[in-house]
């Protein structure tokens, strides 16, 4: 049987039947039964989606989850403020989303475009570290040339010795950057 909903908690909740009126219920149902979904619905959902703290691809609802997963695909999404990826059905309700946040959206794409994989810019972590480089390094993302050696902080991603390029520092952690370029100012005045 294809369930519409999974319970997440350990005690008890409400009969799953107490669900039937939520939009996601109604927006599960007919998804499983072959139906499309009306755009503000798709909107309503793809908004609950990325905004609850619990699940990426699932509604949290009286201790139910409701899961889209199968239907989901991740949107890279460029604003002037970085890159954030969006589960959404479509390109239409991932705009929304962004766009109902506050933010301008510069390009928007289901690939990254530069050759990162989705599942590698998920996986990408960037951390400030001691910067022990000597010499001028290959960055591990893009194979680009990191020129910071002289600098005592900078970007790596969390898993690699190997630190970023100021081109990938800029566009994947724009304000660690930030903070990172504050704090070596910092120790160079005191110095």
């Amino acid at each position: 049987m294809r369930e519409i909903a999974t319970k997440f908690v350990d005690w008890e909740v409400p009969p799953i039947e107490s669900l039937k009126n939520t939009v996601a219920y109604r927006a599960k149902k007919d998804l499983l039964d072959g139906k499309k979904i009306h755009r503000k619905t798709k909107k309503d959902l793809v908004f609950a989606l990325n905004t609850n703290s619990r699940f990426k691809d699932a509604i949290p609802l009286s201790g139910w989850k409701i899961s889209f997963a199968a239907w989901l695909k991740d949107f890279f999404v460029r604003t002037p403020y970085g890159m954030e990826i969006v589960k959404a059905f479509d390109k239409p309700s991932a705009k929304y989303f962004i766009t109902s946040q506050g933010f301008k959206i510069t390009s928007i794409t289901e690939e990254d475009g530069d050759g990162i994989s989705q599942k590698k810019y998920r996986e990408l972590q960037v951390v400030p570290k001691a910067n022990g480089i000597i010499s001028d390094e290959t960055c591990p993302l893009c194979g680009g040339q990191h020129r910071e050696a002289k600098v005592p902080v900078w970007l790596f991603p969390k898993k690699s010795k190997r630190p970023l390029c100021r081109a990938c520092a800029e566009k994947y952690a724009p304000e660690m950057l930030q903070f990172v370029s504050g704090y070596n100012a910092l120790l160079k005045e005191k110095s």
